[in-house]
């Protein structure tokens, strides 16, 4: 075979010992050199590392743990997703903080623009693994409406590095509960009982209620 260069054509042959007969090819007469077969995958390995390139303009930031997934949007901002997985929490309810509470996996998205949360969304899932079809489950406790939405109030955290936003979620469940938006799970239990059945407990998944829809749809819901 013949490789062509700036300067040279290069033709490249295999002798029977297992060595590369390279013939540089020029107007003033062929230099022709051997190297072994090592040698020549080597070089032309190396050359192709070396045109590797990095595309700077699709690199992500540095991501905090457990994100499941970062898209960027036209208008400057971002949505990330982030798992937190299944653990006990205190929560507070009422007159009352409940000890270690059983919670379910949760996976959160938060839409920022400009270091600013602009809205935020949270689901449960059972599956470790999450794809794009993985079920997902409504947020069983309360603050959070039907389609997902986060009620945080009147302002919104501000989070000046990417990196640190896994802090919203904890932020989100170390906020007071109250009864707003609560019913969102199959234990027939108010409230209270609720967190009462959960203390000191691993969640039971059995009293999530299915959304009937996969991540991939409550993604594109978000989107769009």
């Amino acid at each position: 075979m013949i490789i062509k260069g700036d300067e040279e054509n290069l033709k490249v042959s295999f002798t029977v010992d297992n060595m590369v007969k390279l013939t540089f090819l020029s107007e003033g007469g062929n230099v022709v050199k051997y190297i072994t077969f090592d040698d020549f995958v080597g070089a032309i390995l190396a050359a192709q590392h070396k045109e590797d390139k990095v595309i700077t303009e699709n690199i992500t930031p540095i991501l905090p743990p457990n994100t499941i997934q970062y898209m960027e949007l036209t208008n400057g901002g971002y949505i990330i997703v982030i798992k937190k997985d299944k653990c006990n929490i205190d929560i507070e309810y009422g007159d009352k903080i409940y000890k270690k509470v059983g919670i379910p996996t949760l996976l959160f998205a938060f839409r920022m623009y400009q270091d600013t949360l602009q809205e935020g969304y949270v689901v449960s899932v059972k599956d470790k693994i999450i794809n794009a079809d993985t079920p997902i489950y409504f947020y069983p406790f309360s603050n959070v409406f039907k389609d997902t939405h986060i009620c945080w109030g009147n302002k919104l955290p501000t989070f000046p590095d990417v990196l640190y936003i896994s802090n919203i979620a904890d932020m989100f469940l170390s906020m007071p509960n109250s009864s707003h938006n609560y019913g969102f799970n199959s234990s027939g239990l108010e409230y209270r009982p609720l967190l009462e059945s959960l203390e000191g407990k691993i969640f039971d998944e059995s009293i999530l209620l299915s959304m009937n829809m996969t991540y991939s749809e409550w993604i594109s819901s978000i989107i769009n």
